[in-house]
């Protein structure tokens, strides 16, 4: 039966072809490692890993030796703190160029196997003129057995993040554990949260140093079943673990990972992370009932030569719809796709180009009627595999996310891709009047700008159709964080640009009140006279609020007590005012992990809520 004929069938009876879950395939990057001058490091690029960075200090015009010593086909890269690659080779010797962080990357072409090397950094003194020099050979280490990692006993290993990713699991029961590593700074600051997207899981996210200590435990701070570490700086540079948990139930969750130089302006309840472009995505969102929604991509795979996979859309009359499919990595699948109205009329169809990026785009599509639209993948010339699908209306199917945009400071860009769209932050307060500009800086490139709150209502909008768009006057309704977005007019084009705003006229500053932003929470019970004992990061000179309250129905008399991290016992509280329950506020006094103490007064015990902010003064 012909293609149509088939589609055309399944439109009239209104039956969906629903897409195949997918396996999220492992990162395939090691954790960052933080490498010595004067020794050499024996280790292993493990089955399923293609590459490892090991990250070392070094001042401008120091003179650098490293050297790998393998029996496998090993390449050993070294990047500049700017990520400009400098040099590469067996061994390698320069004079530092600037002062910073350096890495030194090793990789391979196969996932297979176990590839053993010694790798070693020298500060190597440069050779005199009256001084002959003769070349030390590279230290050898007799590699042994590799250590178990820290993370095998915390969960099942999915992998290390980049920031500004988001990650898509499965618990499949109750006490299913998972833990993702990522390789920290000094000062940054985490944003990671988990959010289910079906079944009933009582999540939670603990923190673990790179020795497996924990620093940070949470439930809710997110909202309810969602775990959330927001904004906590972190205290040293080197690997940290993060451990995923379902405390009962199982399903679906994603999780938003972030690292930030400065702290993120942004209010108590903190906007989703904007969806990353599906070709930066770990595991794409499975959509179950292949409903696709606006700019969150979905996944599926057609299975069998002339299999297909169907999605639909809600659309209403005069929407422009932009629609991407994408073969996921290592997928043998050459998209295509047709795009149908309501009554199964062809309005546009899109292939990848045989040879080319696995990408097929339907760009600028209009919509006749309100409806129920249907997209059906396939795979040309036979082909199979796993795919990620995804629209938008307008220009852009996929976000990517940059940072808090300053005022009158250009911030420069490049849209990476056709159907891209790069989305800015901006903190704005009501009252506010501003005005925002973009200036392509690419031959061809016509860019669209919007301006809208993380809700994603449309406070302003320009296609000029030139290449320097303009929003002339925009007054901010609601104070908070707003997005400005940059994209090319009808998916059209893609290429440099520049983005400015500023202020046209600034709201008065209001009296500074203590913002409270959730720090660790978590949904527990006590047993007769057992406390309980949560850890938190804190700053010196922080102020926080702890609040422990009972529930309604528990006969809990709850007491609450603060432990520095020398142990030394700061304060314990047990009632506040007229109430049984502890809440107070506290100023920090030293940098370091903290421990909450969650007790009773008498046996009885119950259960109860404990909550701990950090309160911002702005």
């Amino acid at each position: 039966m012909r293609l149509w004929m088939l589609i055309a069938a399944i439109l009239l009876v209104a039956a969906a072809c629903a897409p195949t879950d997918v396996a999220s395939p492992e990162i395939a990057i090691a954790p960052d490692r933080l490498l010595e001058y004067g020794g050499a490091e024996a280790d292993a690029l493990q089955e399923g890993f293609a590459a490892q960075n090991w990250l070392f200090v070094a001042r401008a015009g120091q003179p650098i030796q490293l050297s790998i010593d393998s029996e496998q086909a090993l390449s050993l890269q070294l990047a500049a703190p700017d990520g400009q690659l400098i040099a590469s080779g067996s061994s390698i010797v320069i004079n530092a160029p600037a002062d910073g962080t350096y890495t030194a990357t090793i990789a391979r072409g196969s996932l297979a196997g176990t590839a053993i090397y010694t790798l070693s950094l020298e500060s190597v003194p440069p050779p005199t003129a009256t001084a002959t020099t003769t070349a030390s050979p590279t230290p050898t280490v007799t590699p042994s057995a590799t250590p178990t990692p820290v993370y095998a006993a915390l969960g099942t290993y999915l992998g290390q993040p980049v920031s500004g990713q988001t990650i898509n699991g499965r618990f499949e029961q109750t006490g299913d554990t998972q833990v993702i590593a990522f390789a920290g700074m000094a000062g940054q600051f985490l944003f990671l949260r988990l959010q289910t997207l079906d079944g009933a899981i009582d999540p939670a996210l603990t923190l673990f140093d790179s020795q497996g200590a924990v620093l940070l435990t949470d439930e809710e701070s997110g909202g309810a079943d969602t775990p959330l570490f927001n904004q906590v700086q972190l205290p040293y540079t080197g690997d940290y673990f993060v451990q995923l948990r379902a405390d009962s139930g199982g399903g679906d969750y994603q999780v938003a990972f972030r690292l930030d130089a400065q702290p993120a302006l942004l209010p108590t309840s903190a906007p989703p992370s904007p969806t990353p472009p599906i070709s930066a995505l770990a595991s794409p969102l499975v959509s179950e009932d292949s409903v696709l929604r606006d700019h969150v991509p979905a996944s599926g795979q057609v299975e069998r030569p002339g299999d297909f996979a169907r999605f639909t859309i809600e659309a209403q009359a005069n929407d422009v719809l932009t629609v991407a499919a994408r073969a996921s990595d290592e997928s043998g699948l050459r998209p295509a796709f047709e795009f149908y109205d309501p009554e199964g009329a062809l309005l546009a169809r899109a292939e990848a180009a045989s040879g080319g990026e696995p990408l097929a785009l339907a760009s600028a599509v209009s919509v006749p009627v309100d409806g129920i639209y249907s997209v059906f993948v396939l795979g040309l010339n036979d082909t199979t595999g796993s795919f990620s699908l995804a629209f938008g209306r307008d220009g852009s199917y996929a976000d990517n996310p940059k940072i808090f945009a300053p005022p009158d400071v250009p911030s420069q860009a490049t849209l990476p891709a056709l159907g891209m769209r790069d989305v800015w932050f901006v903190s704005l307060s009501a009252g506010d009047v501003i005005t925002a500009a973009v200036i392509a800086e690419s031959a061809g490139f016509d860019p669209a700008l919007e301006l809208a709150n993380t809700d994603g209502l449309r406070i302003a909008y320009d296609d000029s159709g030139t290449q320097n768009p303009v929003i002339q006057q925009a007054v901010i309704p609601d104070s908070g964080t707003y997005l400005l977005r940059v994209t090319g007019a009808n998916a059209g084009s893609a290429g440099s640009y520049r983005l400015v705003w500023r202020y046209l006229t600034a709201a008065p500053t209001p009296t500074p009140q203590p913002v409270a932003s959730p720090l660790m929470s978590a949904d527990d019970a006590l047993g007769p006279g057992v406390p309980r004992e949560y850890r938190f990061l804190g700053q010196a000179g922080q102020r926080i609020r702890v609040n422990v309250a009972g529930t309604d129905a528990t006969p809990l008399d709850p007491v609450a007590a603060v432990f520095a991290p020398d142990g030394t016992l700061l304060i314990e509280v047990d009632d506040s005012g007229a109430s049984l329950n502890p809440q107070f506020d506290l100023d920090l006094p030293a940098t370091g992990v903290y421990v909450l103490r969650v007790g009773s007064y008498g046996e009885a015990g119950g259960a109860f809520i404990a909550r701990v902010e950090r309160l911002n003064f702005e």
